[in-house]
């Protein structure tokens, strides 16, 4: 019997983006308030032994400086690799990037993104079609470079994973389940949330049950 494979889907620590603009891999964020700090700690708790986990990383410096924050404060006698994976990166807005909404909301481009997001992709940047399929190349990536040995993996990433995530353990769209996060609970990827989900390895398969572990609500 091959055991499951279990994944705890971790978004990083708050950002600070007071012009809400739409951000790539340059932002803010917050290390050093109290709650991102009893959050590490009750990370450290939640999420299983990072020396007989794996842990994987979007290359985005918010997501590896969450996972570094993570194994400080699990403090293992080994400190483990966290692998970096460009294929966990959040979505690429393109042109859109670090402008604000409000200044950008009428130019084409933005536009056609915004009634369609799915279908269409924001100039040089990533429709959520398109984002969905690089996210879920990555999950099969590292279910096959994964041996049978290890039951859980940690991904140290970003809110729009999580949703493409559960996009695809559910089978609903992923624009579709974003209509769904205010009813849902288990959609609640706030900052340093934790989705688990589960790849049966016996059917190659996901199993459709999603938990979520909220984390701090600003």
């Amino acid at each position: 019997h091959m055991e499951d494979l279990k994944f705890h889907i971790v978004r990083h620590v708050p950002v600070i983006n007071p012009n809400r603009i739409w951000y790539g891999d340059e932002i803010e964020i917050d290390l050093l308030s109290d709650a991102v700090k009893a959050r590490f700690n009750e990370l450290a708790a939640l999420l299983p032994n990072p020396q007989i986990a794996k842990i994987y990383s979007s290359p985005y410096a918010r997501a590896h400086i969450t996972a570094a924050g993570f194994l400080e404060a699990a403090r293992p006698t080994i400190k483990p690799e966290i692998i970096i994976e460009p294929g966990f990166q959040e979505q690429q807005y393109g042109l859109m990037t670090n402008q604000p909404h409000e200044l950008i909301k009428d130019m084409p481009h933005v536009v056609a993104y915004m009634s369609d997001m799915w279908a269409t992709a924001p100039e040089k940047g990533e429709s959520l079609g398109m984002f969905y399929k690089r996210i879920s190349g990555a999950f099969e990536k590292a279910i096959k470079e994964t041996g049978n040995g290890t039951r859980d993996i940690i991904i140290f990433c970003h809110g729009g994973v999580q949703m493409a995530s559960a996009s695809m353990v559910t089978g609903i769209r992923m624009d579709e389940l974003m209509k769904e996060r205010r009813t849902r609970k288990e959609l609640d990827f706030s900052y340093m949330s934790v989705l688990t989900v589960t790849y049966k390895r016996e059917s190659r398969e996901w199993s459709k049950s999603l938990t979520t572990n909220p984390g701090i609500h600003l």
